[in-house]
């Protein structure tokens, strides 16, 4: 059974719902924890967190943007009709390394211009850009190396992961100043 949606419009754009406790709603304070792994068994509740997580980018339309990669084709693609907010949801590995690029490059543009500018985070730019949330569904799934065979394709694929895995890597290190966010989740 689907959980509604915790949040509304109305609550702050980088604290996000996730869940209600013991002692009331659950925030994800962005600006606290940039990344969030998302881990559990089935039936656990991971879906219902990135729904949260989702939901509460497309309402704060005028703050974010949301980027997915779900090669397992379950989770995130029924988001990408919520354009502009939903900039692209990756079902396979090539696309969702693109989406990784995208978002590093766009964290280091970032940069570069808040260095320009003498400044220590996105939020002081004069043209403050949209956050960046970056979501990654089976996260294994799209980074485990295949085994080793002498197909090509295998080999480029594996080459792909590993691009993708180091980028996540920055992603996680840097983007927080940025404004770039991630989310992994996995089983």
């Amino acid at each position: 059974e689907f959980a509604p949606y915790p949040g509304s419009s109305k609550g702050a754009w980088d604290k996000i719902p996730i869940g209600l406790g013991t002692e009331g709603e659950v925030l994800w304070d962005v600006s606290k924890a940039p990344m969030s792994l998302i881990t559990g068994t089935t039936g656990g509740g991971k879906s219902t967190i990135q729904r949260n997580i989702i939901f509460h980018c497309i309402q704060h339309s005028d703050r974010w943007r949301f980027l997915g990669i779900d090669v397992k084709r379950v989770e995130l693609s029924p988001y990408v009709k919520y354009d502009p907010v939903v900039m692209g949801i990756a079902t396979n590995v090539a696309d969702g390394v693109e989406i990784i690029r995208y978002a590093n490059e766009e964290m280091m543009n970032r940069y570069t211009e808040m260095e320009a500018r003498g400044v220590n985070h996105f939020k002081d730019l004069p043209e403050v850009p949209y956050a960046l949330m970056v979501m990654v569904d089976e996260t294994y799934m799209f980074l485990a190396q295949s085994p080793a065979k002498s197909s090509d394709e295998v080999k480029e694929e594996n080459e792909l992961k590993g691009e993708a895995s180091k980028a996540i890597g920055d992603i996680a290190r840097l983007g927080r100043a940025a404004g770039v966010h991630l989310v992994l989740a996995t089983q």
